[in-house]
């Protein structure tokens, strides 16, 4: 029976609860009383949300994050139901409560061995700016960026493309934020945290400084490849920045909508 990981940003009260209501009777047929499968936080992890739960093979499914609390529940109210099939693999999927951007890797059983991550976000700074990556990591200096040891490289060729090349653990999960650091201040992006369970695979994250849009894709690893990442970055910089473009027209046009 293939198994489900779902990694989960949802920002709550105390007391509240984070469940997973949908289609199936293990989730309570959209009755969250009745939804056997519950996220759990902590304190090192809030406000990342995680839980494992198994269902039945190539079986779709549709499901929603509820916040449950003595005041009643909270739905995703904004998105429609989201949805994936297993195909007889394993499932992980990484989401943010009430965003629709959401990463659905189907993968065979994992090992635990490390795995590549390319983050790539474009990013327009003043010269002596460095970007950095901070989150819920140690090695992203858990949210100060003055210890955050993940700083991204770029050059005149790839600017305003900025990158860096990490490696995780698979099925590792945390929060991070893309900051701008210069001389005496520190400029935060202001959306809300950005998310990733690690699969089992490298991965390529490309996005914008403070659009909550990203693009992640499978990648394959070359070990005869010896150019540096800013050099093979060179080659896609004018893809990405074409991508990036079309989110942000597409992010405006839904804000001009809702205006």
């Amino acid at each position: 029976m293939p198994t489900a990981r779902v990694v989960a940003h949802c920002r709550t009260e105390l007391g509240e609860r984070l469940l997973l209501a949908g289609s199936s009777v293990l989730l309570g047929e959209w009755d969250p009383l009745r939804s056997q499968v519950e996220l759990r936080t902590d304190s090192f992890s809030y406000p990342c949300w995680t839980c494992i739960f198994d269902f039945e093979i190539d079986t779709p499914l549709e499901c929603k994050l509820v916040v449950c609390s003595d005041r009643g529940f909270r739905w995703e109210d904004q998105i429609a139901n989201r949805s994936f099939n297993t195909l007889g693999y394993d499932v992980e999927v990484s989401a943010a409560f009430n965003c629709l951007s959401c990463s659905v890797f189907s993968v065979p059983p994992l090992i635990d061995t490390k795995h590549r991550v390319i983050f790539n976000v474009r990013c327009e700074t003043a010269p002596g700016d460095r970007v950095m990556i901070v989150g819920s990591r140690r090695s992203m200096g858990r949210w100060d960026p003055r210890v955050s040891r993940v700083e991204l490289e770029t050059n005149a060729h790839m600017y305003p493309l900025w990158t860096i090349l990490r490696d995780f653990r698979s099925r590792t999960s945390f929060a991070y934020k893309f900051v701008i650091v210069s001389a005496g201040c520190m400029r935060w992006e202001s959306i809300g945290d950005r998310s990733l369970c690690m699969p089992s695979f490298d991965v390529e994250m490309t996005t914008a400084f403070d659009i909550e849009e990203s693009l992640i894709v499978q990648t394959a690893r070359n070990p005869s490849r010896t150019t540096s990442l800013p050099e093979r970055c060179n080659d896609t910089a004018n893809a990405v920045t074409t991508h990036l473009g079309e989110l942000q027209e597409t992010n405006h046009s839904i804000n001009g909508d809702n205006s």
